[in-house]
């Protein structure tokens, strides 16, 4: 029933009273939860069906993505260094660089705002990554595209970009090759499969929301139905207790009288 201050106005709304009793304690009445969501399942069964089919029109718009790999090894400078020579060989310190220091330099620059908008720019997808798994000189170049051909348009590309920033940086110190960090292409870009992990992710995460917006719907309509239920029931109730005060105040007065 609503709760009255000693003023008599009304302090709080019944339906949020009763949920509050099913999930405001420290422990919550599941079942009694679960008896309501039984006992309105003409609410229950529709309300779930509409959320579900949202959700399944929600995941299935989502586009589908593809990925492609290529892999690439790096290879050390070719020079022979020959200690009679009269001219000192030029000094790379990016060389020296150890495989896993020469893997972050390269994703850095992959990675970099002025590559990921060459990027955009020639069509290609932003969405890539550099591994090197085997700890080797054998990098695995994956991209995800929105389309099989800008999948692999973008791994051929990455490779491309990685293989310039490798002369770029190293252009200061020397230009000849021979002495400087190079990369080659393994394998060529080639179509893996289609990504369906982003779209079962949202599926999961849609049911989730739509099973949570049932149970939701479907206690608080409970909660006003009841609440109006005991509120028509009340004026009826004190009709019938001021009709039998009457009538027993009438067999009072004849009792009296006789």
């Amino acid at each position: 029933m609503v709760g009255t201050t000693a003023c008599g106005i009304t302090d709080q709304f019944e339906p949020f009273e009763r949920l509050k009793a099913l999930f405001g304690g420290a422990r919550v009445d599941v079942w009694g939860a679960i008896l309501v969501l039984v006992r309105r399942f003409y609410l229950t069964a529709p309300i779930a069906a509409v959320t579900v089919l949202c959700a399944y029109l929600f995941t299935h718009s989502l586009k589908p993505e593809y990925q492609a790999t290529s892999q690439m090894i790096l290879v050390g400078p070719t020079a022979q260094t020959d200690p009679k020579a009269a001219v000192a060989p030029p000094v790379n310190p990016i060389a020296g660089f150890s495989t896993a220091t020469l893997v972050e330099t390269i994703t850095i620059d992959a990675t970099s705002v002025q590559s990921m908008q060459q990027l955009a720019a020639s069509g290609n997808s932003t969405s890539f990554t550099i591994a090197n798994p085997t700890r080797t000189a054998v990098l695995s170049i994956t991209a995800t595209g929105a389309t099989p051909r800008q999948a692999v348009s973008t791994a051929n590309a990455v490779a491309t970009i990685i293989q310039h920033d490798l002369e770029v940086r190293q252009a200061p110190y020397t230009t000849d090759k021979s002495y400087q960090v190079t990369s080659q292409v393994l394998a060529k870009a080639q179509l893996a499969s289609e990504n369906t992990s982003s779209r079962t992710k949202a599926m999961a995460i849609a049911l989730g929301i739509a099973v949570a917006v049932t149970i939701l719907l479907t206690l608080l309509v409970d909660a006003v139905l009841m609440s109006y239920a005991r509120r028509r029931s009340t004026p009826q109730r004190r009709a019938s207790s001021v009709d039998d005060g009457a009538g027993t105040d009438q067999q009072r007065t004849t009792v009296v009288r006789s």
